[in-house]
């Protein structure tokens, strides 16, 4: 198992220590289901077949979180989403924002082998989920494509998304044995153009009401250092 050290509110005398057991990914979980429409449209254009219900949840392998700065991958056939992460820690329900970074040629083929293909990202940063519950539906969510945010790529607010409560019945019906050590991924915003590949992905959860921001930045890098075709393997 993975431990990872977390810092409340960015005040790194105030630490969590967290041990991840197990990951789950929602998907189209968007109280709108205009919006949730919208993003399995936007999917339905790279040939993702649409779910038969939703919202739906994709487990991942307990490897797969990461506070990771780079991130290497195959390819530019693959991208990031910003969403909440609610951790299930020992000292209680923490709120983090990070990225289901996703292999969309793979996609195609299959979802949940889709998502272990790349690590989801974490903040260092987190909140108490009990200093935001009481104006969650405020708290602004957005994502930017390029090194220094040259474009705004996803943009809305929590109330978009299922309340948090919801989303974790839905989840903790799904998961057996003792809850603790769950990082529990809340499905994304529709983009506002289309999904695409950038070497740079950027999120950030806005709490206006606290003036607190979580914030959280990445590098794509393209294997490079290979020499052989990679498009016939």
């Amino acid at each position: 198992m993975k431990n990872f050290t977390f810092f409340v509110d960015g005040n790194t005398q105030q630490k969590v220590e967290f041990e991840v057991i197990r990951i789950l990914n929602g998907g189209f979980a968007g109280r709108n289901q205009e919006q949730v429409k919208k993003h399995i449209e936007e999917l339905a254009h790279l040939g993702v077949p649409a779910p038969k219900a939703t919202p739906v949840f994709y487990p991942l392998l307990a490897d797969k979180l990461s506070t990771d700065r780079e991130l290497e991958v195959v390819g530019t056939g693959n991208s990031g989403e910003v969403e909440f992460v609610i951790l299930y820690s020992e000292q209680g329900l923490l709120v983090g924002v990070g990225s289901d970074h996703t292999d969309r040629d793979l996609e195609k083929v299959s979802i949940i082998k889709s998502k272990q293909a790349y690590p989801n990202i974490i903040s260092q940063d987190v909140w108490l989920y009990k200093d935001v519950i009481n104006h969650w539906d405020g708290l602004e969510m957005r994502s930017w494509l390029g090194p220094n945010r040259e474009s705004l790529y996803q943009e809305g607010t929590l109330a978009e998304l299922m309340r948090p409560e919801d989303l974790m019945a839905k989840a903790e019906a799904l998961i057996e044995g003792e809850i603790t050590g769950t990082a529990l991924y809340s499905g994304t915003l529709a983009t506002l153009e289309e999904i695409k590949f950038s070497d740079f992905f950027h999120v950030e959860l806005l709490d206006k009401v606290r003036g607190q921001k979580l914030s959280y930045a990445y590098r794509i890098r393209p294997l490079s250092w290979y020499k052989g075709d990679l498009e016939t393997l």
